[in-house]
């Protein structure tokens, strides 16, 4: 060991791990909702791959405010599975473009930066062989 040189040590696998997995409290977001508030969390990398997963985007979608939608302060659900046919006819307005926009901006998802992609996408000419 060389001299005036300071000595770190490691951490051990275990003690990564520890730290990786230890509990954290998930990120959230109290909005108003049609005239009510309400508490919006951050999706679990679980709840993320099982929306991915799920038969169709409209399933996914009603999931995510299953999952995702709190009364505040609390870990009670404002919406629950026997909601889900319900929640169908709910008005497609500014208010769930609004919640929508919260849950993604709580995964980590970049409206714009995926509007602009998608746009990008749909309009490249394809190319020639």
């Amino acid at each position: 060991m060389s001299e005036g040189t300071p000595t770190t040590q490691k951490p051990t696998r275990g003690e990564l791990r520890s730290k990786i997995f230890q509990a954290k409290k998930l990120n959230s977001e109290i909005v108003e909702f049609r005239g009510v508030e309400v508490e919006v969390r951050q999706p679990t990398l679980g709840q993320i791959l099982d929306t991915r997963d799920s038969q169709s985007s409209k399933d996914g979608t009603i999931s995510v405010l299953i999952e995702r939608v709190f009364v505040p302060g609390t870990h009670e659900h404002v919406f629950e599975e026997a909601d889900r046919e319900g929640m169908y006819g709910m008005p497609f307005d500014e208010d769930l473009m609004n919640l929508n926009r919260v849950v993604s901006r709580l995964a980590g998802i970049n409206i714009e930066e995926a509007e602009e992609g998608l746009k990008k996408t749909t309009t490249a000419s394809p190319s020639s062989p």
